[in-house]
């Protein structure tokens, strides 16, 4: 009976052990939620997402797609076999130290990781987007601290904080905002309805502005870069000479580049370099384990037989 016990608890250790060192979380900003939780870096008040922006009806299931089509390709951007697209054999069957979920600010995420931060999405004033510096990581890979002031909101109190250089980032804080109806502009009238276009722009500045938080710099467009799959790197900014029409297209990090302070870096080391990095393991479905739970059940009724 004991190995019995045993067998079980594995299986239930392999189906909850999904936590990641550190999470973020998208909130696409809805009518619903109070406005201490919409409030970006910068003390500005962001609205709600609108998708009639892009061409799509404003219905649940719409709003349901568009956003999870934007979750799958930030993850994408961040979640991958590190070996795979570096060539890197010592980086096989590893990945980036970081998880992605949808939620609000205020509450906590729900893969269940018990630090986390929020970039927030919608309508609001400012260009396409704006990140805390460093504030998820700083470049050694310890723990997030401002970089100059920043201003917000305390999410539990709704009070005025002011944070200073240095001042740590308070665990579930909004780090960065993503201005959904500037980046609708981008697009063409052709571009309208299309989910592969509007998932492209905001899934790009999403990534492009966690790069941001995790102590990437922006990339000069016109100096020589590369990427894993030659396409243009997430950390290129309007302001280096990165044309609208690429952000229409799927990015990557780049494994080199110039920074806009004259470094060459690579992106991806940079990334590891804050994160760390874990092995990929796989985890069984739900029903798989409810299969193989329900298999040891049996065993257990054989053995009392």
């Amino acid at each position: 009976m004991k190995k019995i016990i045993t067998l079980a608890s594995i299986v239930s250790l392999s189906l909850s052990a999904t936590n990641q060192a550190v999470t973020v979380v998208l909130d696409f900003n809805d009518p619903t939620q109070a406005t201490t939780e919409r409030t970006n870096v910068f003390y500005d008040t962001m609205n709600t997402f609108n998708i009639t922006q892009y061409g799509f009806t404003d219905t649940a299931a719409n709003r349901l797609t568009i956003t999870s089509s934007i979750l799958e390709a930030v993850k994408a951007d961040y979640i991958f076999d590190l070996g795979a697209a570096t060539g890197n054999a010592a980086l096989n069957g590893k990945r980036l130290n970081l998880d992605f979920v949808i939620g609000d600010a205020g509450l906590s995420p729900s893969n269940g990781d018990s630090e986390y931060y929020v970039i927030q999405i919608g309508v609001g004033e400012g260009g396409n987007g704006v990140a805390a510096f460093s504030s998820i990581r700083q470049a050694d890979g310890s723990i997030g601290a401002y970089h100059g002031s920043s201003v917000g909101r305390d999410l539990n109190t709704g009070e005025l904080v002011v944070y200073n250089d240095g001042d740590s980032v308070p665990n579930g804080a909004i780090v960065g905002s993503v201005y959904s109806n500037n980046l609708a502009n981008i697009l063409s009238s052709r571009d309208m309805g299309r989910l592969d276009r509007t998932t492209n722009v905001l899934a790009g500045v999403i990534s492009h502005e966690v790069g941001h938080a995790l102590s990437l710099d922006h990339l000069e467009f016109s100096q020589p870069t590369s990427t894993p799959n030659n396409r243009t790197a997430i950390m290129h900014t309007g302001a280096s000479g990165l044309p609208n029409f690429e952000r229409k297209y799927d990015r990557e990090f780049s494994t080199s580049g110039v920074d806009e302070n004259g470094n060459t870096v690579n992106n991806l080391q940079l990334l590891q370099n804050a994160l760390g990095v874990v092995d990929i393991a796989p985890v069984p479905e739900p029903s798989s384990g409810l299969l193989l739970l329900s298999g040891i059940g049996m065993l257990t009724l054989s053995r009392r037989r």
